[in-house]
């Protein structure tokens, strides 16, 4: 990953800097003044600003909720220290301009406006449904509840959900993550949705999963799983340990051969600021290991030595991890 000197200035990679720095210290009345100065200073800045901190204000506020935050600028400031331009600084305003245009484009946006329930960083929720029915979502995790007279379904928009689903018949409880449905009248089980695979593991009772397009069922009883990888189309099951289902709920990762880049995102929904990876086919290597969420750069050191690749802290809000 490379970049010419002057990105570093770029004002989009400015603002992202400022926003996570109110983030980290909402009640610094010396950072905000400092905030406003720089404002002043061009409409590129105060553009740029805008547009980073709407799309921070959507994702911020509640489900449903879009309205845009704006900066303050009236208030006299000091200008802050110029940062060193260091080489590792390049490689971070790169980063930091990815992840501003990712932030805009993302469907994340979409997951925000839909989803009744949610959860931020490193935040696990108990969600009591309607029914008696129990849902308890991973960190950075997101379902919308849709319940009739006739049935009971959930939307997992994004992140990881468990399910303990009150029996009955009438009722099916049905679970669906894009391409994926879960069908079930009773039973305690889970849901993982990353970027590139859909998974459903099945601690009591039995499921029936089944695939857009297909007139496949598959059924899963008690310490089965069932996995769609989205890039290749192809499906498998598996066995499970039944009181490891959903262990996230305990802050642990337990995987056996999972691919690095899925293992990542576990981890990075329990830590703050964004990690970079700028070798990609690492995110392609079979890992397996216990991992403890609690203490997540801990967790993202030992995943970054399974494969002796380099973990480097570039700002407390961007992480990169290379080959080499």
């Amino acid at each position: 990953m490379s970049a010419a000197d002057g990105e570093l200035d770029d004002p989009v990679v400015q603002a992202a800097d400022w926003i996570l720095r109110l983030e980290a210290a909402p009640s610094d009345e010396v950072l905000e003044r400092e905030l406003a100065r720089w404002l002043e200073q061009s409409e590129a800045h105060r553009a740029a600003y805008r547009m980073v901190r709407h799309t921070s204000a959507i994702l911020d506020r509640g489900p449903r909720d879009a309205a845009p935050i704006a900066p303050r600028a009236d208030t006299d400031v000091r200008l802050p220290p110029r940062r060193p331009r260091r080489a590792r600084w390049i490689a971070a305003g790169a980063a930091l301009v990815a992840a501003c245009l990712a932030l805009v484009l993302h469907p994340v946006i979409r997951t925000h406006v839909l989803a009744d329930y949610m959860t931020g960083v490193a935040e696990l929720r108990e969600i009591a449904l309607p029914d008696g029915s129990v849902a308890y979502l991973d960190a950075a995790s997101a379902i919308a509840v849709d319940y009739r007279p006739d049935a009971r379904r959930i939307e997992l928009l994004s992140g990881q959900a468990f399910f303990e689903v009150a029996h009955n018949a009438a009722r099916p409880f049905r679970v669906d993550a894009d391409e994926v449905s879960v069908v079930v009248t009773g039973t305690a089980f889970g849901v993982n949705r990353t970027s590139h695979a859909i998974s459903v593991a099945v601690q009591s009772g039995t499921v029936e999963v089944s695939l857009a397009g297909s007139d496949d069922r598959s059924r899963l009883g008690i310490g089965q799983s069932w996995i769609y990888d989205r890039q290749t189309g192809t499906t498998g099951r598996g066995d499970v340990q039944p009181a490891g289902v959903a262990l996230w709920r305990a802050r642990r990762l337990v995987v056996h051969e999972a691919t690095f880049g899925d293992v990542l995102e576990e981890i990075d929904r329990h830590m703050q600021g964004a990690i970079v990876v700028r070798d990609g086919f690492l995110k392609q290597q079979m890992v397996s290991g216990v991992y403890d969420l609690s203490r997540p750069r801990e967790a993202l050191e030992a995943l970054a030595g399974s494969q002796r690749a380099r973990l480097t802290q570039i700002t407390p809000y961007l992480a990169v991890i290379s080959a080499h």
